[in-house]
């Protein structure tokens, strides 16, 4: 008789807790909904064609660069009196400076090449004073970017932040390349620019 009893409240004891269990359910209270995070928009601004004289002054900037004491380093984006600049970092900087106090903005603070060449330029067949070349191999996709100069019947002249130690090149240099070797250039390109 003991054991039935035993059994009994045991069986009991099991039942009770399942419907406690049940309730618990049913009086469960409802999981917050996950906080919603406000969008993220940015706003729309113009791109137009860099003016002249902001190219000018860029061009300008570069050719500071050039006979200041510069070292070649991939990723660098110092500031005229600093060393270490890689060739974007260059563009980047010389157009900063160039747009400072003007009624043009860059539409970014930092670009990577592809980037200069596929949303921040547009190709131009007649470059000026400060405008891009766009070189590599690949003509979809240019590992390295110059600062155009001029150029005469033979040669196209550039300023550039690049390691070469083949040519005695480390930093930012002013140099040439002749027209014929043609492979080297994928495009000259005119910055892109916002109105402030």
């Amino acid at each position: 008789m003991k054991k039935l009893i035993y059994i009994t409240t045991i069986i009991i004891f099991l039942l009770s807790c399942e419907q406690a269990a049940e309730e618990q359910k049913i009086i469960k209270t409802p999981e917050k909904e996950p906080e919603k995070k406000p969008e993220i928009t940015y706003p729309i601004v113009e791109l137009v064609e860099c003016p002249d004289y902001i190219a000018q002054a860029a061009l300008d900037y570069a050719i500071l660069y050039s006979q200041a004491e510069t070292e070649y380093s991939w990723g660098g984006q110092d500031h005229l009196r600093s060393i270490k600049i890689d060739c974007s970092g260059l563009v980047v900087n010389c157009y900063l400076y160039a747009t400072n106090g003007t009624p043009y903005a860059l539409p970014f603070y930092d670009a990577a090449v592809i980037h200069f060449f596929t949303q921040w330029s547009v190709p131009t067949l007649d470059p000026r004073p400060g405008d891009m070349i766009f070189t590599g191999i690949n003509k979809d996709r240019p590992t390295h970017m110059c600062i155009y100069i001029r150029e005469d019947e033979e040669n196209i002249y550039f300023i550039d932040s690049n390691i070469l130690p083949n040519e005695n090149v480390n930093g930012v240099s002013e140099r040439f390349y002749s027209k014929k070797d043609y492979s080297r250039f994928i495009s000259f390109g005119r910055l892109l620019v916002t109105k402030r």
